[in-house]
């Protein structure tokens, strides 16, 4: 599936790239004076290169997460499976939202137009709210209403605010900080990795080895590409005209992160055999 993306997006190059496709639209501030170091090649389909094929990182990670998704719907459940793998519908949607970061992102890259720039910073929540979503599933995984003895699962209900959340996010995108919007998502999820760690009643456990492996290394992967985006902003990473960008690395670090968060959740197991 990968390769046939890239396949078409080459083919686009070839047949569109000399035909000016964004001159029509309304563009971004980007395009005269560009917040990143890669050079803006105005008459291009793909305008900044590096920036724009380096969302192909989220777009694997995506098709990464739902081909595990469709192999746990076929296999036969375990009472031990973590919440991740008893409720695959969190792992179709993260990966759906890292698919849809990855397009929006590359739209943005490719074109810096206004309606690219609005999808972008949209799509940028979509992976976090998921996972907090998860968390706040695996915090809560069932209810029981009045004297009903058999409890309700909550998912559909996180997965519904996730998903009003993301669609109000990205109506009054223009109406907050988006900066301070993931800085606090990303702490929430932070927030509740630490839970995991201090809480000894917590229905789901994950071993001390899988949270260095994962947790800890999805924190260094973050850290590091907020590092190269800030040298490409301050123009100290490399030349304009290299292939090797800090915004791109910023790219393909962030997406590993968020596979390793992945990673985390579905390394997990469940202390009791009580539905999810």
């Amino acid at each position: 599936m990968l390769g046939i993306i890239i396949f078409t997006l080459l083919a686009a190059c070839a047949v569109f790239d000399t035909t000016h496709p964004w001159s029509d639209w309304t563009q971004t501030s980007d395009l005269r004076r560009s917040g990143y170091s890669e050079r803006v090649r105005l008459d291009c389909l793909i305008r900044t290169p590096a920036n724009t094929w380096s969302n192909l990182a989220y777009i694997a990670v995506g098709l990464y997460c739902i081909v595990l998704v469709r192999i746990d719907l076929d296999r036969i459940p375990h009472p031990s499976d973590g919440y991740l793998l008893a409720t695959p519908v969190f792992g179709a949607f993260f990966g759906s939202g890292c698919i849809l970061l990855g397009i929006c992102s590359g739209f943005f890259h490719a074109s810096l137009t206004r309606i690219a720039q609005h999808a972008d910073v949209s799509a940028m929540f979509t992976p976090l709210l998921v996972l907090v979503g998860l968390n706040c599933g695996r915090l809560f995984p069932s209810v029981s209403i009045g004297t009903s003895q058999r409890p309700i699962a909550t998912w559909p209900l996180w997965i519904m605010l996730v998903v009003i959340t993301n669609i109000l996010l990205c109506i009054y995108k223009w109406s907050f900080s988006s900066r301070t919007v993931l800085e606090i998502l990303i702490l929430l999820i932070g927030g509740f990795g630490f839970l995991d760690f201090i809480r000894q009643d917590f229905r789901f456990r994950i071993s001390v080895f899988m949270k260095i492996r994962w947790l800890v290394v999805s924190g260094l992967l973050l850290a590091v590409a907020v590092v190269c985006r800030q040298l490409d902003v301050a123009r100290r990473f490399t030349n304009p005209d290299s292939l090797i960008q800090g915004h791109a690395l910023w790219h393909l670090f962030t997406a590993m992160a968020l596979a390793s968060m992945y990673w985390y959740y579905r390394h997990e197991e469940r202390l009791s055999s009580d539905s999810v």
